[in-house]
Parts: structure tokens; sequence; C-alpha cells
């Protein structure tokens, strides 16, 4: 039997490492796309860490799905996982002049990059009438009250959230369901950098004044239900906006 084939993007970052881990460990093929690998030592690096992942050297999504479709000749599961880019130094550092600083690169980061890949993708999987899409998102538009620390943050990650419910409602004749993973407080050095990880002191409070699980997310639990839902086994859920916050959202 054919073994199945995930896409996953920015997988070095964010929810990207655990949900490959996860789709690896149900013994699907995963093709990984990552800023960091431009350079034959940043994919090597990658497919050490995490064996049989295979590491594109595409550095434009809609390139890398085409790579990918051009080497597997299918995608069952596309996972958008996506990151800001240099406008990340902007969250979580309290100290905005403006906070509609960097608008635009926030939502070409967060809102069209998975546009970008989605219309590359999304073809093949039409053709195939099954399949799976995970828009990796945020749970910060979420919240109540809002977060107004980033209005560019914020407004596209509730974009990517209604895009996926949007499509799903498209795609679902074709059998194709789509859902939003919206993480909030999950651990990640992409948001929370420490040389000491997740145990860090410095977070404590932040973590108890936030999350009422005063703790955050553990990498592999996302990863779990990324791969739940990539993989069909639930494929009546669909359209879904689906919090992972420690019930903070």
């Amino acid at each position: 039997m054919e073994r199945k084939v995930a896409f996953v993007t920015n997988a070095a970052e964010y929810a990207g490492r655990p949900a490959v881990d996860a789709m690896l460990g149900a013994g699907w093929q995963v093709f990984c796309h990552d800023r960091s690998f431009a350079e034959p030592s940043g994919r090597s690096r990658f497919e050490t860490e995490h064996p049989g992942a295979i590491a594109a050297e595409e550095a434009e999504v809609a390139a890398f799905a085409a790579a990918g479709l051009a080497r597997f000749g299918r995608v069952d599961a596309l996972i958008s996982n996506d990151v800001p880019g240099a406008e990340r130094g902007n969250l979580r550092s309290g100290g905005h002049s403006d906070r509609l600083d960097q608008f635009e690169a926030f939502v070409d980061s967060l809102l069209l990059e998975p546009v970008r890949l989605l219309r590359a993708a999304l073809p093949a999987m039409k053709s195939a009438r099954s399949g799976s899409v995970i828009l990796v998102t945020s749970g910060a538009p979420l919240r109540v009250p809002l977060r107004t620390d980033s209005f560019g943050y914020v407004a596209a990650r509730a974009g990517a959230n209604t895009l996926a419910q949007a499509l799903a409602l498209d795609l679902a004749p074709l059998g194709i369901q789509v859902n939003a993973v919206a993480p909030f407080y999950v651990y990640s050095q992409t948001f929370f950098p420490s040389e000491i990880g997740a145990a860090d002191p410095k977070f404590a409070d932040e973590l108890a004044g936030v999350i009422p699980m005063q703790r955050f997310g553990n990498p592999a639990e996302i990863g779990e239900l990324i791969a739940l839902l990539a993989r069909g086994k639930a494929g009546f859920v669909s359209g879904q906006v689906i919090a992972f916050s420690g019930a903070a959202c």
C-alpha cells in the first residue's frame, strides 16, 4: 500500500517539529519546508534530528508545493504552519509606539503565505477528492478581551482562522477536510526564546495570569492534535477553529 504524504511548512518552527514527528510516527512520508533549509547544512541537520523527514530546498511555499507534487504525485495532508518573519520582534515586547507597526508584514507572513501554499497544492487535492488541510494559526484573536499589543498579528491570525472556515465549506463536497488549530502559549523558541526552555522561571507569572492550566502547552500535544486531523481519522470534523490553549480561549 502506497504511503500517504504530508507537506509541512516552517517545519523547524512553532508547531512544525511536533507535527513532523507525529506524522512520521504514524508512518507517513513527510515533506518539509523551512527558511533554514536554504543551505544544505540546514536540511541535513533537520533530517538527522527527524529521521525519515525530507527537507526541501525551495524557500517559496508555492515552489515547495510544486516540488513535492513532482516528487510524490500526491499530497494527502497539507499543514500550513505559519510564523511571522522579521516582524516577530514586535511581539511580546510590550514597547510598541504604534500598534499598526508592520501591519502589512504580519498579513503577508500569516495570511497571504498560506494562500500562496493553498493555490499551489489544492488543485491536486481537488483532483483526488480527498485530503486534509490544517492551518496552524493562533488563539490570540479568540481571547476576550482581545489582544491589542499588535493589531497586525491579531488581524492576520483572525483572517487565517476565517479562511479555514470558509475554505471548509467550499471543499466539503469534494471530501476535503479543512480546520485551523489555534495554539495559545504552546512552548516554542519562536515565541518564547530561552536557553532553558519552558521551565524558565521568567515565564511563571505570565502563565499564572493568562493560562488556567498554569503551564505551557507541550509541543508533543499539539503534534498529536494536528496528526489526528491530518490523518483523516476524524474526517467529519471540518470548518473548525480548535483552540489549543489550556482553557484560556
